[in-house]
């Protein structure tokens, strides 16, 4: 018979981040700017998604360490900061809620990753790299 769970074991946590592995992984597509925190794509060769999904993940991990940087991304934030179209974000994003990789209610404060999807978005990162 299976571990009897409690709630606790429910709950995910930011310490739970791993910094090296998600650094590590965009490290390749984005640089950031260390006194604005401002976020660019270095790679223009990765896919849209790459893009995508490495500036939500720097955007998390810059979260982790300051609790007053916004973590969730928007299409419009997207479209202005990566200079992608929109039906190409638009594309993306459904795809990221459909499977779950971004969290949030459309049309309100923007998307997050969850803490339990960050293997999924590493894949995504991964892929073809």
């Amino acid at each position: 018979m299976d571990k009897e769970k409690k709630l606790e074991d429910l709950f995910t946590d930011d310490a739970l981040l791993n910094e090296a592995e998600i650094a590590g992984a965009i490290h390749p597509f984005i640089a950031i700017q260390r006194d604005t925190k401002k976020i660019f794509i270095k790679d223009t060769k990765s896919t849209h998604a790459q893009k995508i999904i490495a500036f939500a993940l720097a955007k998390k991990l810059l979260a982790s360490k300051d609790k007053n940087y916004p973590e969730k991304i928007t299409s419009s934030e997207i479209l202005k900061e990566l200079n992608l179209k929109r039906g190409t974000v638009d594309g993306e994003f459904g795809k990221f809620r459909k499977n779950g990789i971004f969290f949030g209610e459309k049309g309100n404060d923007g998307y997050e990753i969850p803490m339990y999807k960050i293997t999924d978005a590493l894949n995504i990162i991964n892929k073809n790299k």
